[in-house]
C-alpha cells in the first residue's frame, strides 16, 4: 500500500481522506545502469483507487516521486479509463499516483522526547510543509486513545517543540497531528515515555515483534552508552553509541535488514548493564 514515508510494508499510512486522492499503491523503481531520463509507466486495477481519484480526468492523474517528501504529481499521459499513467524521470526512488491537482502531506521525519523536572519535552521534524494549517500535540495512557492537549501553528519550519506538564504516572504516549488548510489530517508516529521516578532504571523496546524499525524507551541514568543488537550465536549485528542526559527518553533505531528471528539488545554503559530481547520478523 501507499504510505507517507515511502516505506513499503511498514510504512506510515496515509489517512482516509488522502487515499481517497491516490492510487493505493507504491511503486519501487531503481536504476540499475546507465543514465539519463527513462519514461515509467505504471497500471493498477480499478480496486485499488480512491473515491475522488476514481473521477478524476485523464489529465488530471499523474505520478509523484517521493525524495525527503513526496513531489508534486507529474504526468505525460494518463488514461483514467484503461488505468494507466506515463511520465520521463532522470531519478528513482518510490513512486505513487494521485491526482495531479492535490498534494500529498507532510512527511514526519521524526518525534523523539524526554522527560526531566516533571515535563515531557517533545520535537519533531518533518521534511515539507505544503498548506499545513497547523500541529496537534496528542497524549495518551494507552497507546490507543488519545486527546491534544496544546497546538503549535506551522511556521514554515522543519523543527518544532512542545511540552507536557501534566504526566500520567508510568506510561505516556505521544503523537503528532498534522492539519492541512483544507482539513486532511496527517499523524506521526507514536512514541513512549515513561514517567516512573519509583520504577527501576529500565529500557523498553516497541514495537516488539519489529519488521526493523524499533524504539528504544530508555528510563535510565545519564552517562555514555554502547547500543548492541546480538544474534542468536552471539554475533553483533548492529551497534552504536549513545550519550544519554538522564531520566525518560524515546530513541528511534533504523536497523538494518536482518533474518527473523530472537535477538537480544544491550544498552551498556560502566556498571549499567540492561538486555531485551526482541523478535524480527
Amino acid at each position: 500500500p501507499a504510505s507517507t514515508d515511502g516505506v513499503a510494508g511498514s510504512g506510515n499510512s496515509f489517512s482516509a481522506t488522502q487515499l481517497a486522492s491516490m492510487v493505493n499503491a507504491l511503486w519501487n523503481v531503481n536504476r540499475t545502469s546507465g543514465s539519463g531520463t527513462v519514461t515509467l509507466q505504471f497500471s493498477w486495477p480499478s480496486s485499488l483507487e480512491g473515491a475522488t481519484f476514481s473521477s478524476a480526468q485523464n489529465n488530471q492523474i499523474g505520478i509523484s516521486r517521493y525524495a525527503g517528501t513526496w513531489q508534486p504529481s507529474l504526468q505525460s499521459s494518463g488514461d483514467n479509463t484503461t488505468n494507466s499513467v506515463s511520465h520521463g524521470f532522470s531519478q528513482f526512488s518510490p513512486f505513487v499516483v494521485s491526482r495531479t491537482d492535490i498534494t500529498l502531506p507532510v512527511t514526519f521525519t521524526s518525534l523523539t522526547g524526554t522527560i526531566r523536572n516533571g515535563r515531557a519535552n517533545l520535537n519533531w521534524n518533518i521534511a515539507d510543509e505544503h498548506n499545513v494549517d497547523r500541529y496537534e500535540v496528542e497524549e495518551s495512557a494507552n497507546g490507543r486513545q488519545f486527546q491534544a492537549f496544546t497546538q503549535v501553528d506551522a511556521a514554515s519550519r522543519n523543527s518544532y517543540q512542545a511540552t507536557d506538564a501534566q504526566l500520567h504516572t508510568g506510561a505516556n504516549y505521544y503523537r503528532v497531528k498534522a492539519v492541512d488548510i483544507d482539513g486532511k489530517l496527517t499523524y506521526s508516529k507514536i512514541i513512549r515515555l515513561d514517567n516512573n521516578s519509583a520504577v527501576d532504571n529500565d529500557i523498553r523496546i516497541y514495537p516488539n515483534p519489529s519488521r526493523g524499525e524499533i524504539n528504544l524507551g530508555l528510563n535510565i541514568p545519564a552517562g555514555n552508552y554502547q547500543i548492541r543488537l546480538i544474534n542468536a550465536v552471539g554475533q553483533t549485528v548492529y551497534q552504536q553509541p549513545l550519550t544519554h542526559e538522564g531520566g525518560s527518553r524515546s530513541l528511534p533505531v533504523s536497523l538494518p535488514k536482518l533474518s527473523h528471528g530472537i535477538y537480544q539488545m544491550e544498552v551498556r554503559g560502566g556498571v549499567v548493564n540492561h538486555v531485551k530481547s526482541v523478535r524480527i520478523e
